[in-house]
């Protein structure tokens, strides 16, 4: 049976920091609408206030702690670490790793889940673009919020550089380049810098500030401009 396209929607929560204790901190879920989905392990992308994030989603009541008989569903955000409780998670199931099962030992579960992640890992890596779209989609049938847009000019580059890194400099090279290509208007210029930062998050899979060699960011933006839905004009 297929899983990946379920979509599913919660609140995240204090939970007892177990994922936490492993190295695997995990944003804890109350669901407010869910699917019938069998206990395992999922690939799963979230958004969370208009940027999409990737992850590893457990299902199941976790039988090698054997001391809880509810169902709960704990994600394992990549590449993230802020702290978002309260917060409403969107979920969509990309693929299942494997079912639930119970391990001899808390090491042995480590074990498994380092290796779920490294997967995940892969298998994100080789279709970055797809998830990257998912996000792209939302944005241009305007579920985000556009109200950053409209923001002052210090106060969008400080967001940009809270929310993705990037320094100054980088920030200045980005928008020139995108209005090189024709795209004057500064809203839309502004849409097309935070999409673009967005598509990076992905394929580096990092929350840190985004650092470029030589020649890599003029790179990455064509690559960039390749997926994008638009014409430049």
């Amino acid at each position: 049976m297929r899983y990946d396209g379920i979509k599913l929607s919660g609140r995240v929560v204090h939970g007892r920091q177990i994922g936490k204790k492993m190295g695997f901190p995990t944003a804890n879920l109350i669901m407010c609408t869910a699917e019938n989905i069998p206990f395992g392990v999922y690939g799963v992308r979230v958004m969370y206030q208009g940027r999409m994030l990737l992850g590893v989603m457990n299902v199941g009541t976790r039988p090698t702690f054997e001391d809880d008989s509810s169902v709960s569903y704990e994600i394992h955000l990549l590449g993230f670490s802020q702290m978002i409780y309260g917060e409403i998670l969107e979920v969509e199931i990309c693929f299942m790793l494997r079912e639930e099962r119970r391990f001899s030992s808390v090491k042995e579960l480590v074990m498994q889940i380092e290796e779920d992640v490294r997967r995940a890992q892969q298998f994100f890596g080789n279709n970055e673009i797809d998830f990257f779209h998912w996000g792209k989609e939302r944005r241009i049938h305007g579920e985000n919020d556009n109200s950053i847009v409209h923001l002052m000019d210090l106060a969008f580059f400080q967001h940009c550089e809270r929310e993705y890194g990037v320094n100054k400099g980088v920030y200045n090279t980005i928008d020139a380049w995108f209005y090189e290509q024709g795209i004057t208007n500064i809203l839309a210029r502004r849409q097309e810098v935070v999409s673009f930062l967005q598509y990076v998050g992905v394929i580096k899979g990092s929350n840190e500030r985004l650092r470029f060699g030589r020649g890599k960011l003029r790179e990455m933006l064509t690559s960039y401009v390749k997926f994008d839905e638009r014409q430049f004009s």
